[in-house]
């Protein structure tokens, strides 16, 4: 019995070692774990500083290279802007000059007597020329009969006593007869220039109208006209003129002059650029200052 109640101690004794002891384990285990856990956030928090490192760095670069492209980027347009300013104002120079170029051309033109910003008038058309462009310098017959059709240019000869009055027309297309020279708001204009008084025409071909001299010709009308002169046709440049000085007419074809000794001009009315065209003609004006005759 006393040997029983022993063996019963001595387990229970054991027992309780044993819990001891596994309750120290338990602790050494949760100390160990702890230290685990410990070293573990440790470890965390270090990376987690070396990757805030990393990512402030590349931040950092990535901040530098676009302020440095950004840089880049104002410098570039910076120097493109004075690129293009220095060419505007480059720009700006050769318009001054072309410009300070224009108004010498005008005041030498005005000086000689040029009529610039003239043009064929539309009014004196009817509907048998047509006057073709903004700049009205090109007309064209598009009537049906054959009968001739007078048209006048806007401005008059200049009245001044110096200086020369010139013109020019093209001659873009001829079938019919045709005639250039200066008219009068007086005549008709189913009439031809040169025939009426007062109105001096060269013919195409190879007429003087409107001057009265020594051994010229007669119409039974009363026109005198001057024979034997050269004609004109498709293609050919015919000038007319006035020396206001003289009074003396100018005429030239394809820039050189003719022979006008001797045949002079009135302004008993004011005298216009005109011609008269007819069926199949087509003409093209110019009124300065680059001419094919060169005075």
């Amino acid at each position: 019995m006393q040997s029983d109640q022993k063996a019963l101690l001595d387990r229970l004794i054991g027992l309780e070692q044993k819990q001891t002891a596994n309750s120290e384990q338990q602790k050494a285990d949760q100390t160990i774990l702890g230290q685990l856990v410990e070293e573990q956030n440790k470890k965390f928090e270090e990376q987690k500083e070396t990757d805030k490192r990393m990512l402030q760095k590349q931040m950092d670069k990535l901040r530098n290279s676009s302020k440095k492209e950004l840089e880049k980027g104002i410098n570039q347009m910076k120097g493109e802007l004075v690129a293009k300013m220095e060419e505007c104002q480059k720009q700006q120079q050769l318009n001054i000059v072309d410009l300070q170029k224009a108004v010498t051309v005008l005041n030498a033109a005005i000086g000689k007597g040029l009529t610039l910003s003239n043009f064929w008038t539309p009014s004196s058309a009817f509907f048998a020329v047509a006057i073709v462009g903004r700049d009205q310098l090109v007309a064209e017959y598009i009537g049906k009969k054959q009968k001739p059709r007078t048209i006048l240019a806007k401005l008059p000869i200049p009245k001044k006593d110096s200086g020369i009055f010139y013109y020019e027309v093209k001659i873009l297309a001829k079938k019919g007869a045709l005639n250039m020279g200066l008219g009068t708001k007086k005549m008709r204009l189913n009439e031809w220039i040169g025939e009426h008084e007062g109105t001096y025409a060269y013919e195409d071909d190879g007429t003087f109208w409107g001057h009265a001299v020594e051994g010229c010709s007669h119409t039974a009308s009363g026109g005198h006209y001057i024979e034997g002169k050269p004609t004109f046709g498709e293609g050919d440049v015919i000038g007319c003129g006035v020396n206001l000085e003289t009074r003396q007419i100018i005429y030239t074809k394809n820039g050189q002059r003719l022979d006008t000794a001797n045949l002079f001009v009135t302004f008993a009315a004011e005298l216009f650029p005109s011609v008269t065209l007819r069926l199949g003609n087509r003409i093209e004006a110019n009124f300065g200052p680059d001419f094919e005759y060169k005075f």
